[in-house]
């Protein structure tokens, strides 16, 4: 079972998140990584266990669980 990782840049709710599915079914879902500029990517790297998160201006990361964002 894998995780789905999406990068929601939404300019009409102010609510710039990436938001995590535990499976195709949508299960389990969350949200973190609150942006102020919109996520247009985001890369998952497994074996470090982190999320990149990269804007028009800018790039930063998390782990996995939307914490310690950097």
């Amino acid at each position: 079972m894998g995780r789905i990782y999406i990068a929601n840049n939404s300019s009409s709710t102010d609510r710039d998140v990436i938001i995590r599915a535990d499976n195709i079914s949508g299960g389990n879902i969350i949200s973190f990584g609150q942006g102020s500029g919109g996520y247009n990517a985001i890369a998952v790297d497994r074996k470090n266990n982190l999320i990149y998160k990269a804007s028009y201006s800018s790039l930063s990361r998390c782990n996995l669980d939307g914490s310690s964002d950097s």
